[in-house]
């Protein structure tokens, strides 16, 4: 399901989800990454960048990676094999258990489907792949789960996909967009003034389409500003520089899934502020776009298609990049590493064009194989071989450098390994047709046309390519490393003959990723220093404790409050119920349940609330269960419903039934339960009778994130309809509530309904799905239009968040919602952080499809207060120390704006920086204590010069307007038009909402002066 914000590393909870990539001419990128590993150039003494401890000069950024340096275009490292095994140590079952297998085979299955897709969307590898169609402005797929955000929960599945992105070649684009490359001239440091020196700066980031490089990055642009580890060195020179990126503010920033692993401390310079990838926030993960959340995912409006695949799970950058590296006319000279044996030797003479056979099988080019000898036709010429005939030799052994394009298709294969016996790796072999490219010169007797050649190979392996486990890491000074990562150990970095000539010497590749060694494995270490407390002390007598996890490993499924588990395996039986299957079927001894009203236990015959209580069942082998069936008789006569136990057995005597598990169909009196395994199945237990319960919701798409009415709504739980004995009742109401107490949420309507809206229609309804149309409510019809409210209110009465807040003591954004079935009965609190952060129209309602806001005009005024009394200011300048210059900006969606910021005209950033050192960054509009008030000297109005929305639904145009004194944009410079380094002086204005960034249009630039 979608849900985006970027507020996550400034506010921790969501304000916006901004759609920048549907802006025009957006374009995206990918860095590539290999060479050195351990990169971390100083100044020498001649001022020039040198490795660490001396050497040679060295392209690159001060950093550490173990996966070395951004290298340039055709300088890649990749693969080329077509299926890398993995496997998982005993010490990672033992802690991540199931969960933890299946975590990382989801990461897996991300990939394989990439490569080979599931649907079969393309067949012929990425070669084939349709990146418009796939992926084109498919800029963030970040989700959030604000329950595992408390927790400190970190995702494994997208953490090992990340890792796994990484290591086929790609680094994260947000960190390597920008790349030092050398200092030069420095003065020496007695010299007045202090040092000065000249840094060259590179970009080492390529757009998917024209392999360019480029500043922005899944449709964000990025700047850069020079960082160093101040204060001043030993003879007053840094010791590490870097050139760190700064992007226009979005949603879409950080959001590659090459960037994941940036949240791991690597050492070297550190960067100034929160991590450079959406990952930094707890509670974040990476899925596939959910088709019913919104039937055109954000870029495919024109394309008309679901990115709701594993492979989707990739932005553009990562799949734009994959595809280069791996598409089989990407052609550099290789060589096959000698774990690669030869099966059937090449055919240098195959038929030529226009015979049968032609094509060799299995060919990976898209281009058919063929060759003829050619030469001249005149017919006294014949051409000679070396050996005077006209075929070419035929080898007898494996052909290992030659050019060769991408291997086009790859798998992630499993393999068991010492999973839980300690038991032996099983060889596995691995055989493809390699095409390869030799005796291509026009040097060449017999040259072939087109050149390619083929020859059968196999790789056997003895051991797992990639291995996971886990281990007590322990700390590295104040950091507690997360993950032992690998490095380029292994790696083939292959210089001559891909450039001639005695200039290879600056060359970083291209180059082959291989394992460490031979039969050695690549190789993820997990620390199992989670979940953990931190108690800080200071000599302090009797020092408090807390119960505040610091960090802990999970894995995140979807967005609702029960939606992930966490690590170590809760389920301690994993080894028996693998190892040591039972013998007989499991036997339930005894049952109990919970009230989920009162807490306590009820009295048997159990009567079960389904969506309230909690049952648990106890008996013997209950970890060997593959189903917990309800019946209707003890005989077992029919089969109501069928359960998979597997996220709900604790131990070979326990399982525990959450609230929601039993569905509709299990509704009834004198129920009896029993469980099955691969023996048969037990015997049938009475239970008693299952009520309908309360409606219960477990997950919206938007929990702890704003709610863009002009989308689709889809709440998940149980009990939203009753079987037909309990009058087949069905959610028909939805109300809203603003009190961010949701203790207070009661039947007897303690805090005030804000408004009730009723299904007219036009919702669909299951038992555990609901799914209310986009702009139903936001004025789909006039009852509904009235609820959500008039733009104008000052107080929390209507649905949508309050535009115009004064009170810093009210919080007039947030807002919850509860649901009510027509038999009357209301569904109970929502945690609070799962409350909406705001609730309001994305963009103009009198446009088709459109769900973001939008900036029309931009003007300077003489006097405040706002329109519709202005005086235009004809020269476009607005004066950031005249408090009467008003600065005046129209357009859609703007009511809840929470930030402002300036590019340039040409859209790129500012390259200015502020006192500290620092680039701009965005300025927020609203109050520090409470954001829904804004700061002095600015407000918002309804804009009556721009077009109203749908009857009876009011406007979505508004004005924006900022008084700059009162607002303090006199003291702040680096947005001026005589600032920075920009060769375009003048500015456009950038607005971000909850629901979007909105900039203004190049021809509604102005100048900024003091």
């Amino acid at each position: 399901m979608k849900m985006r914000s970027n507020c996550l590393g400034q506010c921790g909870l969501v304000f916006a989800l901004v759609l920048l990539c549907l802006l025009p001419n957006m374009v995206q990128a990918f860095v590539l990454i290999g060479g050195p590993a351990n990169i971390n150039p100083v100044l020498a003494s001649n001022g020039r960048l040198v490795a660490a401890g001396g050497g040679a000069n060295i392209p690159g950024a001060n950093f550490v990676d173990p996966l070395g340096n951004p290298v340039p275009v055709k300088q890649f490292f990749r693969w080329n094999y077509p299926e890398l095994t993995y496997a998982y140590d005993s010490t990672f079952v033992r802690y991540f258990g199931h969960n933890g297998m299946a975590a990382v085979s989801n990461a897996v299955r991300v990939l394989n489907d990439y490569f080979a897709p599931e649907d079969e969307r393309y067949t012929n590898g990425v070669s084939s792949m349709d990146l418009i169609y796939e992926y084109d402005k498919l800029f963030s797929t970040w989700e959030f789960n604000p329950t595992a955000n408390l927790g400190n929960v970190t995702d494994m599945q997208s953490m090992v996909l990340g890792l796994l992105v990484n290591h086929l070649g790609l680094g994260n684009p947000h960190r390597y967009c920008f790349t030092l490359q050398d200092v030069i001239g420095y003065l020496n440091p007695n010299v007045a003034g202090g040092p000065v020196g000249t840094f060259h700066v590179t970009m080492r980031n390529y757009d998917p389409y024209t392999y360019q490089a480029t500043h922005e990055i899944n449709g964000v642009k990025h700047g850069y500003w020079l960082w160093h580890d101040g204060p001043l060195q030993v003879n007053n020179i840094p010791a590490d520089w870097d050139a760190m990126e700064y992007a226009v503010g979005s949603d879409d920033e950080y959001s590659a899934i090459a960037g994941i692993r940036d949240v791991i401390n690597f050492g070297g310079l550190a960067w100034p502020g929160p991590a450079p990838t959406v990952f930094r926030t707890p509670g974040v993960f990476f899925a596939p776009d959910n088709p019913v959340d919104d039937p055109l995912p954000r870029g495919a409006e024109v394309l008309g298609v679901n990115r709701d695949q594993p492979r989707h799970t990739l932005t553009f950058d990562d799949a734009g990049g994959l595809r280069y590296l791996y598409r089989t006319n990407n052609i550099v000279v290789e060589t096959l590493d000698a774990s690669v044996t030869l099966v059937t030797p090449a055919d240098m003479n195959p038929p030529t064009q226009g015979s049968s056979g032609a094509v060799p099988p299995n060919s990976p080019f898209l281009t058919p194989q063929r060759r003829t000898i050619t030469g001249l036709t005149m017919s006294n010429i014949t051409p000679t071989s070396p050996a005077g005939g006209t075929t070419r030799p035929q080898p007898t052994v494996i052909i290992r450098q030659a050019l060769r394009g991408g291997i086009n298709k790859m798998q992630f294969v499993y393999t068991a390994y010492d999973s839980l016996l300690g038991t032996d790796y099983s060889p596995y072999t691995s055989v493809w047709t390699d095409v390869f490219i030799t005796n291509a010169l026009p040097t060449d007797t017999v040259p072939a046309n087109p050149p390619y050649f083929s020859q059968i190979v196999q790789r056997t392996t003895t051991g797992p390519d990639i291995i996971f486990g886990a281990n007590d890491l322990g700390v590295q000074g104040n950091v507690i490393p997360v993950i032992s990562l690998p490095d380029t150990t292994g790696w083939a970095p292959l210089v001559a003959p891909n450039s001639q000539g005695g200039f290879t010497a600056s060359l970083l590749g291209p180059g082959t990723i291989l394992p460490p060694a031979a039969n050695a494995s690549i190789q993820y270490i997990f620390t199992t220093r989670a979940p953990f407390y931190q108690v800080i002390w200071a000599g302090e007598v009797g020092l408090e404790g807390n119960m505040i996890t610091q960090f802990q490993w999970g894995w995140i499924t979807n967005t609702g409050p029960a939606d992930f588990v966490t690590f170590p395996e809760i389920d301690i039986t994993q080894a028996e119920a693998i190892t040591g299957p039972a013998g007989a079927v499991p036997e339930i001894t005894a049952l109990s349940v919970i009230d989920g009203g009162s807490q306590d236990y009820k009295a048997f015959p159990f009567t079960i609330n389904r969506t309230l209580d909690t049952v648990f069942i106890y008996g013997r082998r209950t970890d060997s269960t593959t189903a917990i069936e309800v019946l209707d008789d003890q005989a077992g006569t029919t089969v109501l419903e069928s359960i998979n136990p597997r996220a709900y057995i604790m131990s070979d005597q326990l399982i525990k039934l959450p609230p929601g598990v039993f569905g509709r169909d299990a509704e009834g009196p004198n129920r009896f339960i029993r469980l099955v395994n691969a023996i048969g199945e037990g015997p049938a237990t009475s239970l008693g009778d299952i009520n309908p319960g309360v409606p219960l919701i477990t997950s919206t798409q938007y929990d702890g994130l704003p709610l863009n009415t002009r989308k689709s709504l889809v709440i998940m739980g149980s009990g939203f309809m009753t079987s037909p004995s309990a009058g087949n009742a069905v959610v028909n109401t939805i109300e809203f509530y603003d009190d961010e107490n949701a203790t207070f949420y009661d039947s007897n309507a303690s805090t005030p309904v804000l408004g009730a809206l009723v299904d007219d229609g036009s919702w669909t309804v299951t038992d555990t799905q609901i799914i209310i149309p986009a702009d139903f409510i936001s004025g789909k019809n006039a009852t509904t239009a009235a609820l959500f409210g008039d733009f104008n209110s000052t107080a929390n009465t209507v649905i949508r968040s309050t535009a115009m807040n004064v009170d810093p003591t009210l919080a007039g954004f947030p807002r919850q919602i509860k649901l009510r079935r027509s038999d009357g009965i209301r569904s109970n609190a929502r945690a609070n952080a799962h409350k909406f952060s705001h609730i309001g129209v994305g963009g103009d309602r009198n446009s088709t499809g459109r769900t973001w806001p939008e900036i029309i005009s931009v003007e300077t005024a003489g006097h405040f207060p706002p329109p519709p009394v202005v005086l235009a200011d004809a020269n476009r300048t607005w004066v950031r120390s005249e408090n009467l210059d008003v600065l005046i900006i129209r357009g859609y969606g703007l009511d809840l704006a929470f930030s402002i910021e300036f590019v340039d005209g040409s859209g790129n950033l500012i390259e200015s920086t502020d006192l500290n050192g620092l680039p701009p960054q965005p300025i927020s509009l609203r109050n520090g204590i409470e954001p829904s008030v804004f700061v002095l000297g600015v407000s918002v109005a309804r804009d009556p010069t721009l077009p109203p929305g749908p009857a009876g639904s009011g406007l979505d145009g508004y004005v924006l307007t900022i008084a700059p004194m009162d607002f303090g944009m006199n003291g702040n410079p680096v947005f001026d038009s005589i600032a920075g380094n920009n060769l375009d002086p003048s500015r456009r204005v950038v607005i971000r909402t909850p629901f979007g960034t909105a900039i203004a249009p190049p021809s509604e630039w102005l100048w900024i002066t003091n």
